[in-house]
């Protein structure tokens, strides 16, 4: 839904950077994780998200990232790999690949901090509930079995 009203809102970009921040992940998070669930997911962010990502950088990773990629590898194309990057400490590394004024105060930049940002998102998204219905309308009966072929 974010990368839809992204693209609604804002149109096409040259490529889109996703942090993902794992500081409060526990153990109780992973054993919960599905294997077909990661695949579908892994799925979807390599072949189905209308969006080019230029990379994934998880910041505050810990030990657990390590079992997090052992589950995930076996579903990740090499170009995907390639464009995950994992901090562990001190996240200064970031500013060379992302300038200041596109982080939040949380991780050194200049935005508005990660809470204020997270509720402005939501109102955003709340003001886009039509559109995403109107798009849901369109394809609530969709189905791969179900597409006609003009006849010839």
């Amino acid at each position: 839904m974010s990368c839809d009203a992204s693209l609604y809102t804002n149109g096409y970009s040259e490529g889109y950077v996703f942090i993902v921040d794992i500081a409060k992940t526990q153990f109780g998070h992973l054993i919960k994780l599905s294997v077909n669930s990661l695949r579908k997911a892994l799925e979807y962010a390599q072949e189905g998200i209308p969006l080019r990502l230029k990379g994934i950088y998880v910041v505050n990773a810990t030990w657990i990232i390590d079992k997090v990629m052992a589950l995930m590898r076996p579903f990740m194309k090499r170009e995907f790999f390639e464009i995950i990057r994992i901090y562990s400490g001190d996240i200064s590394d970031l500013y060379p690949l992302i300038p200041p004024e596109c982080l939040p105060k949380d991780y050194g930049g200049e935005l508005d901090c990660v809470a204020n940002l997270h509720k402005a998102y939501c109102m955003k998204l709340d003001q886009l509930r039509n559109y995403f219905r109107e798009e849901e309308a369109l394809f609530h009966n969709y189905s791969p079995n179900n597409v006609r072929t003009a006849s010839k």
